[in-house]
């Protein structure tokens, strides 16, 4: 999923999910929010919204009650498909502490919850957003987390271009990039949305050019036909030449 091969990770992430009881915990909800991250990546709302029963239904099979993970992680997939307004909602709900925990899952409530913040874009999310990503970075640190690091150095820049200073954002975007292009990272700043794409057209390093040009290419949607070339190829064989 980081390096962009979706096809590859959705068999993955299906294989954790079928062996829900047989595995960790962790691995199984790993599995239901890499494919929420694929369907929303794709468009697929539906898909989206049948994962979210299917991971509940599981929580509720081990007689517990739905957690905020799956929540989050819908909240995070909302943002992938542009709806900010959902995202936040979620976010002005949720207030647990942050807690100990290694953040080494594929979803991480906190960090989403930043996420969303940063997205509504006002003075007030963007002042919250401060906090909370002062929080998070220094347990992340603590814990030597090198992809919840790069994805709150992500996040920093584009509160740093929210708040009017794109200087700064762009220094703090290319220390995240020269320290992820070594290990391939794509998703973790694809997912971030089209303002992080605006930000990597202005960081200027030789080194990072082909980097930056795997990433920019990451976020090109992929073309659909229209509807028309659709009609041509699905009736080409029983059409006459004159038809």
């Amino acid at each position: 999923y980081e390096r962009n091969h979706l096809a590859a990770a959705d068999e993955h992430f299906a294989a954790l999910r079928e062996r829900r009881y047989a595995i960790h915990r962790g691995c199984a909800e790993d599995g239901f929010a890499g494919a929420m991250l694929i369907a929303a990546a794709q468009g697929c709302a539906g898909a989206v919204a049948e994962i979210g029963e299917e991971w509940r239904s599981f929580v509720q099979s081990l007689w517990e009650l739905p957690g905020p993970l799956v929540d989050s992680a819908q909240a995070r997939a909302a943002l992938l498909s542009g709806d900010v307004r959902t995202a936040r909602r979620w976010a002005n709900g949720f207030r647990a502490p942050l807690g100990p925990g290694p953040m080494v899952w594929l979803e991480i409530s906190h960090i989403t919850k930043l996420r969303c913040l940063l997205a509504s874009n006002q003075a007030h999310d963007l002042a919250a957003a401060e906090l909370l990503a002062a929080a998070c970075m220094a347990h992340v640190e603590r814990l030597r987390n090198v992809p919840a690091n790069l994805a709150l150095l992500g996040l920093h820049a584009l509160r740093l271009e929210a708040c009017g200073e794109r200087k700064s954002a762009v220094n703090v975007l290319r220390q995240a990039l020269r320290q992820a292009a070594p290990e391939g990272f794509v998703r973790t700043f694809v997912d971030l949305g089209p303002r992080l794409l605006n930000l990597l057209g202005a960081v200027e390093d030789a080194d990072l050019a082909d980097y930056i040009a795997v990433l920019r290419a990451a976020f090109a949607p992929t073309a659909a036909p229209r509807p028309s070339e659709q009609l041509a190829k699905g009736l080409a064989g029983v059409l006459t030449e004159r038809e």
